[in-house]
């Protein structure tokens, strides 16, 4: 925007080894790996910058500072001006007339411009000589040598006085100082060395034309889908701009192309449940923005809120007229859309206040408790309404149906015969786009829906709730939900069923909402009274390593406050490794860990943080999470957030219930059963591997599991190459199993050689042998990609989809960020789908042998049932036969089982 370029690159250092590390393989070998949460951002920043219009290049085997030289050299021989915009010193080497450098400062208030005469003035050699100062002095942050015993100030001086190093060495005679000369003498090769890796190379083949990277518009709808998604504010409102500016709608778009998909099996109207046309040829096209020309609805003080989407909404209060329409909905073939409006986000607190019903015709609005009436009498709606949402022959259609669910459960009505939930549906045909109503809406029918906001306000102590809002307002809103979501349904079946998907949804996913639902309303007892001696005893310990920190330092500091904590360990204590940022030095975990091995105080300050994480997250706040109404803790299960198909959790997250050390796994034992019964634990063991071996048919691996073997020692006796007599050593071992469950991530030689401390020769050599005595994994690896390569897509073992149109870009990142995910989606994903389907089975099992037994929680590949004493063998033979039968694969699935009073009791 400030400087308006012709045309502008994103560039990506690529994955592979460059000639650099090929040629001094100690080059940037130093560098800890790059921190996971950046990892994972990796993709949503490349989606940025597709959304921005950012051409993304990446050569294999060089890094950006190449790119951007190859691209400089090509813009220059073409007349034009170049900025390269990096804080990247070696870059300054380029700039000339026609060259500078913007390296970029805080929201743009210390960007420093770098010309030849601020080059030249930084360093005292002018941009040509950079090079070869560097080269001398070398480059800590690359871990480049240089010539020992020569600093920045004599490598400018020996610069500036001849030249340049060719020149240096060619009258090497002439430095006047015995003992530099003979450094210079003895480390020749070191500094010559040192200038080859200084260089950037300028002649890669980047073959993009000039127009491919010309500036465009920038796409504000492709953006603010992107910016709703990743909850990024300021995108969102640079996304709105942009779309105002070139007269367009901001609405939330999905520009990405569909995958294609083979064409739909023959069907029956009722493969999913009920009534709705499978063939594609069916779906609705997108509606207009507003139908009807619905009237605009008084929100109140004179406010109007827009016209609803849809045909206008009839209200009934009168029994005789919802005595009526029970009967015409429960004749419905293809069932009604549901939804319910309430005066909580929170299910298990909220009220109902009213039911909104669609069909496809005028939407229905049933007001049950609003302050200012009128309203249905209670018992009418209960003694009419009640019959229909608990047959399970009528088909419900709902969208984020779990929370519906629960609130009328809450108001004393059973519900069955869910037949779609639209977010579930959009999360199965796309995972990794939002699955919110308003999004869907915009998206897939072309709708801004009144938002939630224009009703109740925003957030805050001015916020105020659904049953004190009039009827008819609340009646517009609710009706176009359920409108909406009857909408969605008709389009999102025929792709379910086009996709090979209709199974998957109708026998795992929608069983699976009751079964979560279930699970909420459950919930797990919590130990609250040793929850809080815990916190007395960790709150004693947080004590005494404060005093021994401040001991150790010598002085007392906020140990929470980073600036003060860097400056005691790197300018008082002077450790080493010290890395300024704008607020002060680094010190989060990978900093303290590294010094943790050279003095007491990060290690004590890591054990510092460890304490006050999980007195905050878990000990103090568990207990306050606790339901009043039954003094249980109920988690809220998510099925559609993770691309991979894993159920997540929050409030509490108990996918992150700490289990790596001793005291993090005491939190275990808040959770109890209730007086009379036990806790039964059932975890899946090595469950991924068993996968990768059915999937991939490798006779090593399924030889293995058949007989029962240690899969690591037999690993490890294949690679090593040691007679069938000979048992490993631990390390040899645990080598093997890094690489048994690095595979399936697509981990390389480097990343093997970074977590088990290895030469990356010698982890070359350990994959290129483990490949080749798993020839069947190697097959499958190679296979899945270029399956999903073709196909634009992975699949599992249940044909749960997950688009992959990343594999077939030129930027080689995405591309290979995609290539790990086509290994690794499909066996994830066939875990996930695995534990999803145990589930299903064991409620219904549960529920057939008339067990007061309950499923209780669910935390990565473990179960976790409360039951009866009395029940105890019968809900342990269970929950082990759900789960080992819940597939069937070419090696056994094993359970480990255990049973106690609390959780650490049964899986410490």
């Amino acid at each position: 925007d400030q400087e308006k370029p012709d045309y502008w690159a994103l560039a990506w250092d690529s994955e592979l080894p460059t000639r650099r590390h090929v040629s001094y393989p100690e080059y940037k070998a130093h560098r800890p790996p790059m921190p996971e949460d950046l990892v994972r951002q990796l993709p949503q920043i490349q989606s940025v910058a597709r959304a921005l219009g950012l051409p993304v290049i990446e050569v294999p085997g060089t890094e950006a500072d190449d790119v951007m030289a190859t691209l400089t050299r090509r813009a220059v021989a073409e007349d034009m001006d170049v900025v390269l915009v990096t804080n990247d010193k070696d870059l300054q080497q380029l700039v000339t007339p026609h060259v500078t450098v913007l390296a970029p400062g805080g929201g743009g208030k210390d960007d420093v411009w770098m010309d030849e005469a601020a080059v030249q003035a930084k360093w005292g050699v002018p941009p040509s000589g950079l090079r070869d100062v560097l080269a001398l002095m070398g480059d800590s942050s690359d871990n480049i040598p240089g010539v020992p015993g020569v600093g920045e100030k004599t490598a400018v001086d020996l610069i500036a006085q001849f030249g340049s190093l060719d020149a240096l060495y060619a009258r090497l005679p002439e430095v006047k100082r015995d003992s530099l000369r003979l450094k210079l003498f003895e480390h020749r090769d070191r500094a010559f060395e040192s200038q080859d890796l200084v260089k950037v190379d300028d002649d890669l083949p980047i073959r993009e034309p000039w127009q491919e990277l010309s500036v465009q518009p920038i796409e504000g709808p492709r953006l603010a889908a992107l910016a709703q998604e990743l909850g990024l504010a300021r995108l969102a409102r640079y996304a709105g701009e942009a779309a105002k500016a070139a007269g367009a709608a901001p609405a939330a778009t999905t520009e990405a192309a569909e995958p294609e998909v083979a064409p739909a099996p023959e069907t029956d109207a009722g493969q999913l449940g009920f009534g709705f046309d499978a063939s594609p040829a069916s779906a609705p096209l997108p509606r207009p923005a507003r139908a009807g020309g619905a009237p605009a609805v008084s929100a109140g003080a004179g406010d109007e809120l827009p016209a609803a989407f849809g045909p206008p909404v009839r209200i009934v209060t009168d029994p005789a007229e919802l005595r009526a329409l029970v009967e015409r909905l429960a004749a419905l073939p293809s069932g009604f859309a549901i939804d319910t409006e309430t005066t909580s986000e929170d299910p298990l607190k909220a009220r109902l206040v009213g039911v909104g019903l669609s069909w496809g015709e005028a939407p229905v609005y049933l007001p049950i408790a609003h302050a200012g009436g009128p309203n249905l009498p209670l018992e009418a709606f209960e003694t009419a309404f009640a019959p229909l949402l608990a047959d399970p022959r009528v088909p419900k259609i709902g969208q984020h149906f779990k929370y519906d669910q629960l609130v009328l459960r809450g108001a004393g009505l059973a519900v069955a015969g869910l037949a779609c939930d639209t977010m579930v549906a959009s999360y199965l045909l796309d995972p990794e786009t939002p699955h919110n109503l308003d999004f869907l809406a915009r998206t897939h029918l072309g709708v801004e829906k009144i938002p939630t906001s224009a009703l109740l306000g925003k957030r805050g102590k001015d916020q105020t709730t659904m049953d004190l809002l009039p009827v008819p307002l609340v009646a517009a809103y609710c009706g176009e939900d359920a409108h909406v979501t009857w909408l969605l349904a008709e389009q999102f079946v025929p792709q379910l069923v086009a996709q090979g998907q209709a199974a998957l949804f109708r026998d795992v996913e929608i069983p699976l909402s009751d079964v979560l639902a279930d699970m909420e309303w459950e919930g797990v007892a919590l130990d609250a009274p040793f929850l809080a001696a815990m916190s007395t005893r960790i709150t004693e310990e947080i004590a005494g390593l404060e005093k021994r920190i401040h001991d150790v330092a010598g002085k007392t500091f906020n140990i929470q406050s980073t600036q003060q904590l860097g400056e005691i360990l790197f300018g008082q204590l002077g450790l080493p490794g010290g890395r300024k940022t704008k607020t002060g030095f680094s010190t989060d975990s990978e900093v303290l860990e590294e010094l943790a091995t050279r003095h007491d105080l990060p290690r004590l300050v890591l054990q510092y943080r460890q304490l006050t994480k999980l007195k905050s997250t878990y000990v103090d706040a568990l207990p306050a999470l606790v339901l009043p109404r039954d003094g249980r803790l109920h988690t809220s299960f998510h099925q559609t957030v993770a691309a991979t198909g894993r159920l997540s959790s929050s409030d509490p997250n108990l996918q992150n219930i700490p289990f790596r050390t001793p005291l993090g796994r005491e939190v275990r034992r808040a959770f109890v059963a209730r007086p009379g019964w036990k806790l039964v634990s059932a975890d899946y063991s090595q469950v991924e591997l068993r996968l990768m071996a059915h999937l991939s048919r490798d006779p090593a691996l399924v030889d293995a599991f058949a007989r029962g073997e240690d899969v690591h020692a037999r690993t490890a006796q294949r690679v090593f190459g040691l007679p069938g007599s000979q048992a490993p050593t631990a390390e040899q071992r645990a080598m093997a199993k890094v690489v048994n469950f690095g595979v399936m991530y697509g981990m390389g030689s480097r990343s093997l050689a970074r977590q088990l401390g290895i030469p990356v020769p010698e982890a070359t050599k350990f994959i290129d042998e483990y490949y080749r005595t798993h020839e069947g994994v190697k097959r499958y690896l190679e296979g899945e990609v270029e399956s999903a390569r073709a196909k634009g897509y992975s699949e599992t073992i249940l044909g749960r989809r997950r688009a992959l149109p990343a594999l077939t870009q030129s930027n080689g990142l995405a591309r290979s960020i995609a290539e790990r995910a086509a290994i690794n989606a499909p066996i994830q994903g066939s875990a996930a789908d695995l534990i999803k389907v145990a589930m299903v089975r064991l409620a219904r099992d549960l529920e057939a042998r008339g067990l007061a037994a309950r499923l209780v929680l669910q935390v990565h590949d473990e179960l976790l049932v409360e039951c009866p004493v009395g029940e105890l063998e019968v809900a342990q033979k269970a929950v082990v036969e759900a789960m080992t039968h819940a597939m069937q694969l070419s090696v056994p699935l094993e359970v480990q089982v255990g049973a106690g009073d609390n959780w650490f009791e049964v899986h410490g």
